[in-house]
């Protein structure tokens, strides 16, 4: 087996068909593919549309009990036969070469184990200009958007998860797996998932292959493009932040950094004293509000948490 695809789904059936639906558009010529799916809900419509597409696709799926898009990763990683794991989402709709393109990738730099494409975002049609606008400098966050010109070559950063793929080896061999507190569960949690994975890979590999022609679209939903959704974005955001820095070696008050309180006295000012303006001018100081609150609230978990260790 050449290439797996592996995603995690929770109870979006139509978002599910539709992406399975644009698979079945994919050149796969000259190398063998599996789907391999993790129902994180146990959902019975969910598995219905999967069965439904087994004799047009050559899918499999799991049903992964267990919280956590990347508990159901870890899953997936595990009965995965391909040479290289093809990372997407739920909600994508890849351009017809998308798999012929990231194996040539693969082939061209075969000491390489970590390779991104590019990932265009789809508004709806209420989203409004200055959010789906390029120089929108938070949709990198917000939308997954990842789009680093039209030359492969090799950098030091993270592709993201609607278009990541990676050598099996890395799993079957060198053991690695995705952190199961971060990444997708619910509606409060902390971001990052790719970024804590291509940390912990940059220990062995410190560049990923960037491969512009390998494109996929990530279809964004009109829930997705509120300011508030936005907000808890950058909360979110900040989250994952702090577990991924737990070692700040700061002076602690309530079990986060004492600097916090003041930073976050001084942005809640500034964004009250902005509050009335529109949702373009209000929102850097509302970004870095609720960002550096959810590094307050992930810092007093983890104090809380090594508290109960001991």
């Amino acid at each position: 087996m050449n290439i797996s695809i592996l995603f995690s789904t929770y109870k979006r059936p139509n978002s599910l068909k539709e992406t399975l639906n644009s698979f079945k558009r994919l050149a796969t010529t000259n190398f063998s593919w599996e789907i391999l799916v993790a129902d994180n809900a146990d959902d019975p419509e969910t598995q219905n549309i999967l069965k439904s597409f087994q004799n047009e696709l050559p899918l499999d799926f799991i049903i992964v009990t267990r919280p956590g898009k990347n508990a159901a990763l870890n899953e997936l990683v595990k009965i995965a036969k391909g040479e290289l794991f093809v990372f997407t989402d739920d909600d994508v709709t890849p351009e017809k070469n998308w798999l012929i393109e990231l194996w040539k990738a693969h082939k061209r730099w075969p000491n390489d184990i970590l390779f991104g494409g590019k990932v265009i975002p789809k508004f709806p049609s209420e989203t409004p200009d200055w959010i789906k606008s390029p120089s929108f400098e938070y949709a990198f966050a917000a939308f997954a958007w990842f789009d680093k010109g039209d030359k492969e070559k090799p950098f030091e950063d993270c592709p993201f998860g609607p278009n990541m793929a990676v050598t099996a080896n890395v799993f079957r061999e060198l053991g690695f797996m995705f952190d199961e507190h971060i990444g997708p569960c619910g509606t409060d949690y902390p971001m990052g998932s790719e970024t804590s994975f291509c940390r912990k890979l940059k220990k062995i590999n410190k560049r990923y292959i960037y491969v512009p022609t390998s494109i996929v679209y990530h279809r964004i939903r009109p829930d997705q493009v509120t300011f508030k959704a936005l907000l808890k974005r950058a909360y979110r955001h900040g989250r994952g932040l702090a577990i991924s820095q737990p070692n700040h070696r700061c002076k602690e008050l309530f079990g986060a950094p004492r600097y916090l309180y003041k930073k976050i006295a001084i942005l809640a000012f500034k964004y009250l004293l902005n509050y009335w303006r529109s949702p373009e001018k209000k929102w850097p100081y509302g970004k870095w509000l609720y960002f550096h609150l959810g590094m307050l609230k992930q810092y007093r978990l983890l104090s809380k948490q090594n508290k109960n260790a001991k």
